[in-house]
């Protein structure tokens, strides 16, 4: 796996993840995510609520991803890439 040392929280409506994506030997990136979204769109619908908390965690994933990929890109010797996040949709 890819070591990345983070922390998650969830407040009404607020989601973020901080940490550490270690990316190779001298390369660390510092990295905060926040997303807002519509708590009402999934009140009292705990499948909805998981659902909405479980595709913003899979963007987190995706954001990280992308990272490591740019920085092993970057290393000497590598070509960089562009790397396309997914499109996750209002529901």
């Amino acid at each position: 796996g890819i070591p990345f040392a983070h922390k998650t929280g969830t407040l009404g409506g607020i989601r973020n993840n901080a940490g550490i994506l270690y990316a190779g030997d001298n390369s660390h990136v510092a990295v905060t995510v926040y997303c807002r979204w519509d708590t009402d769109a999934v009140s009292g619908d705990k499948v909805a609520e998981d659902k909405r908390i479980h595709e913003l965690d899979s963007v987190f994933g995706h954001i990280g991803l992308a990272l490591y990929e740019h920085y092993q890109d970057a290393q000497p010797g590598n070509q960089a890439q562009q790397v396309q996040l997914p499109y996750v949709a209002k529901g």
